[in-house]
């Protein structure tokens, strides 16, 4: 089955500033040329820093058919957090069909 949407980035890394903050862009594209709604997800994919990751913006958005969004995640790891990398992933899923029509976007790592 073809995805509905494509999930890029600019890059697999990224470091936290000084205050604990990191910012992450991604591009999301409708692949179908039809219009979509979706419902776009920060995931972490290490345990315990789901609750330091938000989408800025609208979590649901209007894609119309070969249309993109870019859409920042942002990330607050909180103060006396032991140096460590955690990885963190975009997901959109068609909000019309979530459980078969979903496609999950790259990584990242962050440091």
């Amino acid at each position: 089955m073809a995805r509905l949407f494509d999930i890029t980035t600019t890059s697999d890394t990224a470091s936290t500033a000084p205050a604990g903050t990191v910012r992450l862009v991604f591009t999301v594209t409708n692949t179908t040329q039809r219009p979509l709604r979706g419902s776009l997800r920060a995931k972490a994919l290490d345990s315990g820093q789901a609750g330091w990751l938000k989408i800025e913006g609208e979590a649901e958005r209007d894609f119309p058919p070969g249309g993109a969004h870019q859409v920042e995640v942002n990330a607050k790891v909180p103060a006396g957090t032991a140096a460590s990398k955690f990885r963190v992933r975009l997901d959109t899923l068609s909000v019309a069909n979530p459980d078969d029509d979903f496609t999950e976007g790259p990584a990242v790592s962050v440091t």
